[in-house]
């Protein structure tokens, strides 16, 4: 038995499920990099980066700011003002890929020293791991 998928009928539907497919894998990346600024909001807020365990502890000088301002000094969070950590973002960036990042120079900034002394923007490998899984489930329903 021959099937013969040239027909236009057949074609339009082939199109439309192809089609559908797409914008499945666009909602699902796009829900798994959602998925990781919360992984990333949750563990910072904890204190610990994705690297290396819990950050570094604050100096002197900060520890001292802070606790004037009412902070907490004994959990290093990166949470000052709130205004870093809340201007995280995702966008679409290609065909098979999101972009994490963060809105505004000043937060961007904040962002790129923070991430030098106490790694928090990444992922280990055991968060990498729940992301695909992650992805993997959002593909399939």
């Amino acid at each position: 038995m021959k099937i013969n998928l040239s027909s236009p009928g057949a074609m339009n539907q082939l199109s439309k499920l192809l089609k559908a497919q797409a914008a499945g894998i666009d909602k699902a990346i796009l829900n798994t990099a959602l998925r990781g600024t919360s992984i990333i909001k949750k563990r910072t807020q904890k204190g610990i980066g994705y690297v290396g365990g819990q950050f570094e502890k604050y100096s002197d000088s900060r520890a001292k700011a802070r606790q004037e301002r009412g902070l907490k000094t004994s959990v290093v969070d990166l949470m000052d003002t709130g205004k870093m950590l809340g201007s995280m973002q995702v966008r679409k960036s290609g065909r098979t890929s999101a972009q994490i990042y963060f809105v505004g120079a000043e937060s961007n900034k904040k962002a790129y020293f923070n991430n030098r002394i106490r790694p928090f923007f990444g992922f280990n490998q055991s968060e990498a791991n729940t992301l695909f899984d992650h992805f993997m489930k959002r593909l399939t329903k």
